[in-house]
């Protein structure tokens, strides 16, 4: 079995040392800035932070503090650099702290930036509020911050993306002042591309210069400045130290954290002081900070890696890419148990790579060359070379019964036959469907077979050499209008088995075809929904959303006019696992889209009813929850709608008691339009409530007309009229509009009940005549529905 390694996260210590004869030597600007480093000017901040005393958050000279590191970047020349307060409340008492934020030149006006920190506070055993010197923790990382700050400053030299300063208060008692700062910035879109921490860089009691780092996979480049341009050791550390990094890491914004190898043991006392420190050392590690951040805030971004697969003969591969901008051109380092085998440039986005080791390992670093001659952010793999080619990349792409298959053209060079086998959904045995030539890329079949069905692709080279086979699922229909419900996260307690949601959600699908996934063991399956018109989706456990794994596909089925029903317990947290319900919603975000802008928290309001906004009732299923819920839905909250959007479902609780009415007649569900896709967002999964009446619902959410769509209600229903109506044996629907009418329809009798259902297809100006003979009489309700509208009307037989 061949292996391909597309992961950036496995390189460690060993590809870190291997890699750096390759890249970063000899770089002018990088060699000038480890020489602008001063070990004086490091040493008297240390010296001077360590004699205020103390630097206790809770300390009355907290401000003071602040103001000395304030002042300090203005002397060397920084313009815009503010004390940013915010309150704490420790041990009973609230108190106003002081982050400092310094911010670099930025001529462009650029929204991105990259930040550089570390805290300025300090703590001791014992009575920190009269000493806490805290030299090393972290009067040593304040310090560097601010050499580093100084030495670029001196330097001059421009940068492509502003650097950003900041020394953090209150981190001894809880990260506070970086946890404040991600979440101010965060509200404001306005994180940075990537935050660098120091804390405690200044002990080393051994003779050696190794320093602990950890570096998220984009930023290991940085990692390897350092280790060219100075004598320090990096040593890879795999989690620890509940630093100011965390905030930002939890946010998902790329971190470099540096720190002593040797941990002080003088840590949080009064013996923390200079004449304990290395400062050789120290001035080590801030030199390869210097020269490390302004190479990351200079760098080229990675490449991002298209394809690598075999060339054919064991000894060579193929790598393609997405070719950058503004570039002078790409560079690819190869190497083999630890050895550089070759260093090749080239102005192409793809490389054919061959004189290598026969059936080795093979691992390669990809990265572009600026028009500065700076090397861009690296982008590593591995390939396990063979003579028998990989596995096809496989695609489809669906509509209706036309099927289009699709494969990768990264293919070896001795490439001859691209078998294409299939068999039925469940089937035992495949049949033959084409041999053809790889090169096309491409294999289109009309007229499709309906159903699911599972295709198998194999490369042949020119031996007779086969590959693994690569496996995608397809469907064909010859409806518009398939339904997919996809069960997501289950949670734990209080909630069903999988089993149960996936029998419920089966016996509540309206007539036609339509399918019940689990996202996790069905996972093959979820591409098929290119050829659905409805994907509902319903979520219990909100970490780790499978909604949010599977967004990129979901985005795809809305941008093709699909119709979307969610029903999630905090349904913000599965359109973004990092949302907490407390973010300002604006355009752009996923959730806002849905017609979502602001959640209302539950105040031990408890959910027994939901109303649709045209009367149905949907009572909670009081069977269905733990005892202990007593007969009611607890902690679902309720959503804002957008200005673009429109209430669908509301909350009651069915008492009067406060405060578990306090959210009676909210909305817990919302409907909105992204183009030609209806999507509509309920705040709670649909299982909880009764069945009979959540089968009439789903019927009714199907039926819902656009908010702000394709076509208006009342531009559609002026497009077609009945007639006779009231009607005898029969009726006539005609299409008096500019649109064709395609899609289902339905007639319902006033208790939700399907009487009759049939597909139409009216092209303008066209009729279609409608049997009302086994109708009983009464009063009726007909629903045409389509991807792209949605209407009913009156019509007594």
């Amino acid at each position: 079995m061949k292996k391909l390694y597309l992961s950036l996260l496995f390189f460690s210590a060993v590809l870190l040392s291997q890699n750096t004869s390759a890249q970063n030597q000899n770089i002018p600007v990088l060699d000038s800035i480890v020489e602008e480093v001063n070990q004086d000017s490091l040493t008297s901040y240390i010296e001077a932070l360590q004699n205020l005393k103390t630097r206790y958050a809770l300390a009355d000279n907290r401000k003071e503090v602040a103001q000395w590191i304030q002042n300090k970047f203005i002397s060397f020349g920084y313009n815009d650099v503010v004390l940013d307060s915010f309150n704490i409340n420790e041990y009973g008492e609230e108190t106003v702290q002081y982050n400092v934020i310094c911010r670099g030149n930025n001529p462009e006006n650029s929204k991105d930036y990259v930040l550089l920190g570390a805290h300025h506070d300090a703590i001791t055993y014992v009575n920190p509020a009269d000493s806490a010197p805290g030299a090393d923790d972290n009067a040593s990382g304040t310090a560097a911050v601010l050499e580093v700050a100084r030495a670029l400053k001196m330097h001059g030299t421009a940068t492509k993306i502003p650097f950003h300063f900041a020394t953090w208060a209150a981190e001894e008692l809880g990260l506070h002042g970086s946890e404040i700062y991600v979440a101010r910035h965060k509200a404001m879109d306005s994180l940075p591309l990537f935050y660098f921490n120091l804390d405690m860089i200044a002990n080393n009691v051994a003779d050696n210069l190794l320093m602990n780092y950890q570096a998220d996979a984009e930023l290991r480049s940085l990692v390897e400045i350092t280790d060219n341009y100075t004598e320090i050791i990096p040593t890879p550390e795999s989690s620890g130290g509940g630093s100011d990094h965390l905030p930002f890491k939890n946010e998902n914004v790329p971190i470099i954290y540096f720190s002593e190898y040797h941990f002080s043991d003088v840590y949080h006392s009064e013996a923390d002081i200079l004449a304990n420190l290395e400062m050789d050392y120290a001035t080590q590690i801030v030199k390869g900070v210097a020269t490390s951040f302004y190479y990351g805030a200079n760098a080229q971004p990675q490449l991002n890696i298209e394809a690598v697969v075999n060339g054919g003969n064991g000894t060579d591969f193929i790598v393609n890419w997405t070719p950058q901008n503004n570039i002078a051109y790409y560079k690819v380092d190869v190497y083999a148990q630890d050895s550089l085998l070759k260093s090749i440039n080239t102005d192409f986005d793809s490389l054919y790579i061959d004189d290598l080791p026969l059936n080795e390992t093979i691992c390669f670093d990809l990265y572009s060359i600026g028009s500065d001659s700076i090397p861009g952010l690296k982008t590593s793999a591995c390939i396990d070379l063979s003579a028998v080619p990989d596995a096809p990349i496989a695609s489809s792409e669906m509509e209706l019964q036309q099927i289009t298959l699709n494969w990768s053209n990264s293919l070896p060079i001795d490439a001859q036959t691209m078998h294409i086998e299939r068999k039925p959904d469940g089937g035992s045995t495949y049949s033959l469907v084409s041999e053809t030539d790889p090169a096309n890329g491409t294999y289109s079949i009309s007229d499709h077979p309906l159903g699911i069905w599972t295709y198998k692709f194999t490369l042949e080279d020119n031996e007779g050499l086969i590959s693994d086979s690569t496996l995608i699922k397809v469907y064909s229909t010859d409806s518009e209008n398939d339904i997919m419900v996809v069960i997501g996260n289950m949670g734990g307690y209080g909630n069903p088995s999988l089993g149960q949601v996936m029998s419920f959600y089966d016996s509540i699908m309206p007539e036609g075809n339509h399918f019940v996934f689990s996202s996790l063991a069905d996972e093959a399956y979820l591409p098929i929904l290119s050829n659905m018109g409805t994907l509902i989706w319903n979520s219990f456990w909100t970490n780790n959303s499978d909604f949010y794994e599977n967004l990129d596909l979901i985005q795809k089925f809305l941008s093709e006019g699909g119709q979307l029903l969610v029903f999630a317990n905090e349904i913000y947290k599965h359109t973004d696992p990092g949302f907490t319900g407390e973010e300002i919603y604006a355009p752009g975000q996923l959730i806002y889209e849905m017609g979502v802008s602001e959640i209302i928290p539950n105040n031990d309001a408890r959910l027994r009813q939901m109303r649709h906004t045209q009367g149905l009732l949907i009572d909670v299923n009081a069977s269905k929850l733990p005892d202990s819920y007593e007969g009611a839905v607890p902690n679902i909250e309720a959503l804002v709608p957008t200005t673009s959007s429109e209430v669908v479902l509301t909350y009651h609780s069915l008492t009067d008691q406060p405060p578990t009415n306090s959210l009676d007649g909210e909305a817990i569900a919302v409907k909105s339009a992204i183009d030609s896709a209806l999507i509509i967002a309920c705040n709670v999964p649909l299982y909880y409530f009764n069945t009979s009446q959540s089968k009439t619902l789903i019927e009714q959410l199907l039926a819902e007309p656009f908010p702000n769509g394709i076509l208006s209600k009342d531009e559609f229903e002026n497009t077609f009229s009945i007639h006779p109506n009231p009607a005898t044996n029969h009726f006539e629907i005609f299409n008096n509009g500019r649109i064709s009418l395609k899609g289902d329809l339905k007639i319902y009798d006033l208790s939700g009940r399907i009487v009759k259902a049939a597909a139409i297809n009216l092209a303008q100006g066209d009729k279609a005549v409608i049997n009302a003979e086994e109708i009983s009489p009464g009063v009726y309700i007909i629903s045409i529905s389509g991807q792209t509208h949605h209407s009913q009307k009156l019509i007594i037989r």
